[in-house]
């Protein structure tokens, strides 16, 4: 029985008093008749009290438990934010790298035109680093340890020129060719422009991956009035289906590939997904593999 319980016998009275749910402290007193009364509202008044200390104890024990969990979740988050930065430096110093290679492979012979697109991703490159640095200082400046979007409206037709260029030269060295098809013209999203550069980059870095020599990626734009689907296909070998749940994991790499850390779609899903969007696989006839970001469209 829930509060202060008196079994009153001659002079003696045997209380019980709840200290938690089926824990009884059971004592006798000696009381007078005329003080029994206001002996067991005194009783039942220190178990209200006690009951009230230990639903408060209960309470902030809940709220230890939950700062502990917010402490898991916020380590698990700056862990990811450092992978992903890890992952995106390396891709950057890599475009930086074969831009110069080509340019001191060719030495003074070079043409006009090929030096300029070399500098041309060297600064892009060392751009896309500086921000990213710019990204690690906001965080570690931000409490919450969150990556924050500054989010503005972006033509998903420049993000995906972007990432074409980018990576033009390096589908040209092992002979893949990167095309654009847009369905939808000057589609806007609301994000932010370095992050969907990402986005669209690692979409295309892993799909040239894949690809066969003498084979095409194809950037697609496509949706609706209220969705921008951007699309990247290839000819490669296609995804298994017991692997496309996987394959937006950290650190899983497909079947054959080496010197990938297994970030670039496990960073792509999260950025999509902190853009309010989705990405999905989809099948490509008679081989190849279609990876799908579908993101919620403005104006």
């Amino acid at each position: 029985p829930r509060g202060a319980i008196g079994l009153q016998g001659p002079g003696l009275q045997l209380v019980a008093l709840e200290l938690a749910p089926n824990m009884h402290l059971l004592f006798v007193i000696r009381v007078g008749v005329r003080y029994s009364e206001a002996m067991e509202h005194v009783l039942l008044r220190a178990n209200r009290h006690l009951a009230n200390l230990t639903r408060e104890v209960s309470r902030q024990s809940a709220e230890l438990e939950a700062a502990r969990s917010r402490f898991e979740v916020l380590a698990e988050q700056r862990e990811r934010f450092i992978a992903m930065l890890a992952h995106d430096v390396r891709g950057a110093l890599n475009n930086i790298s074969l831009s110069v290679d080509v340019i001191l492979g060719a030495g003074e012979s070079i043409p006009t035109e090929l030096l300029s697109t070399a500098l041309g991703r060297i600064s892009r490159s060392s751009t896309r680093i500086t921000q990213l640095v710019d990204k690690v200082l906001e965080s570690a400046r931000a409490e919450t340890g969150r990556m924050i979007l500054a989010a503005a409206p972006v033509s998903m037709r420049e993000v995906a020129q972007g990432a074409i260029e980018t990576y033009d030269m390096i589908a040209t060295t092992v002979g893949v060719r990167l095309e654009l098809v847009d369905q939808l013209g000057d589609a806007v999203v609301s994000g932010d422009r370095v992050r969907l550069g990402q986005i669209a980059s690692n979409l295309v870095e892993n799909a040239i991956r894949y690809s066969p020599r003498g084979g095409t990626v194809t950037v697609e734009l496509s949706g609706t009035p209220q969705t921008v689907r951007l699309t990247v296909r290839d000819q490669g070998p296609g995804i298994p289906a017991e692997r496309r749940e996987r394959i937006f994991e950290r650190f899983v790499q497909g079947p054959g590939t080496s010197g990938s850390l297994g970030l670039g779609l496990y960073v792509t899903h999260q950025l999509v997904k902190l853009h309010g969007g989705r990405i999905l696989v989809e099948d490509v006839a008679p081989n190849g593999a279609a990876l799908v970001v579908e993101l919620p469209r403005v104006g």
